[in-house]
This record gives structure tokens, C-alpha cells and sequence, in this order.
């Protein structure tokens, strides 16, 4: 390994650093500092490689699942500090971590005096589940997703030491994770990973179970649209955290919501007081994996997968959750009825998203005609062509509209629209 560090030259004083760069070979800074920032502090910029090294050293003991050597790092003298990093270690075990590095963000609070002591913000970048994004990074092709954290070390005897960790002043737009904040147990089914906070997670053994079947409907569609989701993992929310946890919002009546947190791999989270029964917590899930299967691998990066067409994606994870049964059978027909029959009905399949402050009879409306509509390509034109359009407006997201229908279905956009809200008005 080559090592390179930029800077000032410091007449010498780094001698000792460069052993340790190179040997390992511990290294003091001198005694008697007072500097308190690295505005003035020529030394902070080789603390700062020490200790991004510690930290290193922490994440390689994660991947090689070595709890030993992930807690080493951390200060035994402060227990909640390493109940929190146990919590962590336990969580990313669970969630298949593949992929975790941390990197300094460049804001450093301060260098207190003597260099006992250390804090900074550090992003971290994870993967789960799969290789392929497991050595990216945030400004890497594959779009690594990442936290911040404002870490405090000390240096002690046998080297430095995590004594906290907390929010970062600028933590990022999807911030937090369910799993950062630590308090998290899971439940592993054969294809889904669910995960609740301490004290609420009655029922993660349950929807596991039920997460496992409907994993079994949506890994069919996977394999005919070309995705290939190695693991579905779900997040069960209390009300709280369900508009907290990667700032999913409170839109009502919403009941779960897919994120994909980078390239090529997405998330789920679910509001647990507002799932019912076993059938309706499945139809609920099946859903929302049908978001995932849509857009896994699809690159479409660190934002809520509905915001592509959402009369189409919410129609295709409407499909897939009845599994290719009528939509005049789904609960939602009877808000469709009345936008039908109503003095404001839908003109196009091209419709936009209700707004947030939307009430629950005009997100059914919403919801259900996009189902309509996805119901009517498959009847009309075949569930065949109706894949290939999914297909090409999620996974190849290199066609319009009207190419994608021309391309599956042999006529214009406008002709298919016009074809379908005819259709689904016969309906009722």
C-alpha cells in the first residue's frame, strides 16, 4: 500500500509519523500543545490519517465479522457507547453488510490540548447483501450509500478510542437509516430480512413469514423483467419513526414505501400501526417489493422509487400485490368508480401524483387507476408486452413514453391512453 500525504512541510517534526505510516510503529506528537483548530494547528492533518486509520481498522474487523476487533476500538469506559457499536455490529451482521468504510467529511471541530483528544464528522458508505457496490464510494459509479456520524476519540495508552458518537451537523438528505441509531432486532426468513426497534417488534417473526411468500410472487416478476434482488429488507416504523427514517414523509394513508438507497438496491420500511391482518400486511409488502423489483439495478440512485411515472409504478406494485388478479376485484375499484363517475374524471393514463396534503379518497383514486391501467395493457395487449413496457420505462429508462408503447404494443402512446380510459370506463 502507498500512502501519500499532502501538506506544508513541517521542518522535519513528521519523521515520526512517517515510521508509523509506514511500520505501523506508534507515533506521539509532541507534549505541551495548546492549537485548537486546524486553522492553526499543523499537526491535525496527521492526527486526522491516525485516526482514520483506527477507524479502518474498525470497519475491516466488521467485514470479517470479528466483534473482538470491531469493539477494540471503543472506549470500554463508556458503556452506552459500546452497547451502541454492539447494536451496530449486530445490525450490519443481520442486513448482509458487504460494504463499510468510513471517510473524513473535512470538518473537524477541534483539537483539544496535549492531542487527547479528537472530534469529527465521518461519513461511512455500506452495502449490503451483494459485492458489487461493496468498494464504492459516494462519488462512485455505483453510488454507495452513506450516514454521517460526528465521532469523539481519545487517545489512550494503547492508542485512540471512540468515546462518542452522534448526529453530524449536515447529515445527509436520506439520513437517518432505520439501523442508525442503534436498538434494532431482526427477523431472517429464507428471502427477507425484517427489522423493528427494541419494544416494537411483536410481530417481525410474523412478517417474515408472510414477507417470504410474497418474496416467492415478486422473484418471478424479478426474473422476467431481468432484476435480481439478492435480499428484500424491511423496516418496521412506529409512527414516529415512520416519518423520520429516510425522510419518508406523512402522507395519509400511506402504509409503506420503497427507497432505493443506491444503484442497485432498495429498502423498505412499513408503518406498523397501520398494517392489518396477515392478508392485508401481504398485499401491503407484495407492493412494495414490487417497487424493489421494478427498480433494482436500475441506477436510479438515492430517491423514493415512485417518482418516475407514478401512475405506472404505483399500477405495476398494484399488479404485482393481486398478482395478476382483475383490478375490478382490488379495493381500491370503488374509488375508481366514482372518479369515473364524477364530473372531474381522468382523461389520460398519464396522470400526476395526488399532493402530499392529498385526503385518502383522492390517493385510492390515484392509486387504483394506475392499476387499472396496468390491468388493461395486460388484458388488452398481453401480460407479456405489458412486462416489456415495464421493462423498458424502469429498467432500460432510456425510452419515452410513446417509443416504449410503440416498441411493445404496436401503437402511439396516446392511442393506448385513449384505448385504456375507454377500457377501464366499461368497467363500471
Amino acid at each position: 500500500m502507498a500512502v501519500v500525504v499532502t501538506g506544508p512541510a513541517q521542518s522535519g517534526k513528521a519523521e515520526g509519523f512517517t515510521r508509523y505510516v509506514a511500520t505501523g510503529e506508534p507515533f506521539t506528537l509532541p507534549a505541551g500543545r495548546t492549537a485548537m483548530s486546524p486553522a492553526n494547528d499543523p499537526y491535525s492533518g496527521l492526527t486526522s490519517f491516525i485516526v482514520k486509520d483506527v477507524l479502518d481498522r474498525q470497519a475491516q474487523a466488521l467485514l470479517r465479522h470479528d466483534l473482538t476487533g470491531w469493539l477494540a476500538t471503543v472506549d470500554p469506559a463508556k458503556p452506552k457507547v459500546v452497547a451502541y457499536y454492539r447494536d451496530l455490529y449486530t445490525a450490519m451482521q443481520a442486513l448482509d453488510v458487504t460494504g463499510f468504510a468510513y471517510e473524513n467529511t473535512g470538518s473537524i471541530d477541534i483539537t483539544s490540548k496535549n492531542d487527547l483528544r479528537w472530534q469529527s464528522d465521518y461519513g461511512i458508505t455500506y452495502c449490503f447483501s451483494r459485492p458489487e457496490c461493496a468498494g464504492g464510494d459516494r462519488a462512485g459509479p455505483l453510488g454507495s450509500p452513506s450516514i454521517t456520524q460526528h465521532l469523539s476519540l481519545r487517545k489512550a495508552t494503547g492508542g485512540w478510542l471512540i468515546e462518542g458518537v452522534g448526529k453530524s451537523k449536515k447529515p445527509g438528505q436520506y439520513e437517518p437509516t432505520p439501523w442508525q441509531n442503534g436498538g434494532m432486532v431482526f427477523a431472517r426468513g429464507k428471502r427477507v430480512t425484517i427489522g423493528a426497534t427494541r419494544g416494537h417488534d411483536r410481530r417481525i417473526k410474523e412478517l417474515a413469514a408472510i414477507a417470504d411468500k410474497a418474496a416467492a410472487v415478486t422473484d418471478r416478476y424479478a426474473a422476467k423483467l431481468g432484476s435480481s434482488p439478492n435480499r428484500y429488507r424491511i423496516y418496521l416504523a412506529t409512527d414516529k419513526e415512520w416519518s423520520a427514517w429516510f425522510t419518508s414523509g406523512e402522507e395519509e394513508g400511506y402504509r409503506g414505501q420503497a427507497f432505493s438507497i443506491n444503484d442497485i438496491q432498495s429498502e423498505v420500511v412499513l408503518k406498523a400501526s397501520a398494517l392489518g391482518g396477515a392478508a392485508d400486511a401481504r398485499a401491503v409488502i407484495q407492493h412494495e417489493l414490487g417497487h424493489v423489483v421494478a427498480f433494482d439495478g436500475t441506477g436510479v440512485g438515492q430517491v423514493p422509487v415512485t417518482m418516475y411515472y407514478d401512475w405506472l409504478s404505483e399500477g405495476f406494485a398494484e399488479y404485482v400485490s393481486y398478482d395478476g388478479r382483475p383490478a375490478t376485484s382490488s379495493d381500491r375499484a370503488p374509488a375508481v368508480r366514482t372518479l369515473v363517475k364524477s364530473r372531474k374524471p381522468y382523461h389520460s393514463l398519464d396522470v400526476g401524483r395526488p399532493s402530499v396534503t392529498s385526503k385518502l379518497p383522492t390517493i385510492n383514486q390515484f392509486y387504483g387507476w394506475g392499476a387499472f391501467a396496468v390491468d388493461c395493457m395486460a388484458q388488452k395487449y398481453g401480460k407479456p408486452a405489458m412486462l416489456g413496457f415495464i421493462k423498458d420505462m424502469y429498467r432500460t429508462r432510456s425510452m419515452t413514453l410513446d417509443r416504449a408503447a410503440q416498441k411493445n404494443y404496436g401503437v402511439p402512446f396516446d392511442e393506448l391512453s385513449d384505448g385504456c380510459v375507454s377500457w377501464i370506463t366499461k368497467r363500471f
